[in-house]
């Protein structure tokens, strides 16, 4: 159930259990040296240093949060979708922009809730630095757009179906 929903539902339980993942997610962001420039409900902008930070400490925040998930009431289990891009940004005052930034927003379509979905870019950056199991789901098309995108494959979370669709030709 999205945050959304779960605000609908509980307007005093969800604000707390919010609460709880982003001291999860703060405490990963000091450790790994990210800096949030934005939120909004359970959405959050950032910027890290290091590609490997970034992929780090988003693994380790979504496996967190799922063991957080089991020890808590079925109405406080809240669920994220992260995607991550690298890219130059422009930094100013408390705003981040950048083309990486638009390609990070785009891969919101293809996230899953509890995944982390990469660029290609990226992808291609840390594969050389840190052992990942990736799912390549290869060019989809957003907003008028192509990205290529992995998920990193994350224990307890089923793999995508990555199998071309059929055409109506290939059913005959």
């Amino acid at each position: 159930m999205g945050f959304s929903s779960l605000i609908e539902r509980n307007e005093a339980l969800t604000p707390n259990s919010l609460r709880a993942r982003r001291a999860i997610l703060d405490g990963l962001f000091q450790e790994h040296s990210g800096r949030i420039f934005n939120t909004a409900g359970d959405s959050v902008l950032a910027e890290f240093q290091s590609a490997v930070s970034a992929i780090i400490c988003t693994t380790k925040f979504q496996k967190l949060v799922r063991e957080r998930n089991t020890s808590v009431e079925p109405e406080a289990k809240m669920h994220f979708h992260i995607r991550l891009n690298m890219g130059d940004v422009i930094i100013e005052a408390t705003s981040l922009y950048s083309q990486g930034v638009n390609v990070a927003a785009q891969l919101d379509a293809l996230s899953r809730s509890d995944g982390v979905c990469l660029s290609k870019k990226i992808c291609g950056f840390v594969g050389q630095k840190v052992e990942l199991s990736l799912n390549d789901f290869g060019d989809q098309k957003v907003n008028n757009t192509i990205v290529h995108a992995f998920d990193i494959v994350l224990k307890g979370i089923p793999a995508r179906d990555t199998a071309p669709a059929k055409s109506a030709l290939d059913r005959v």
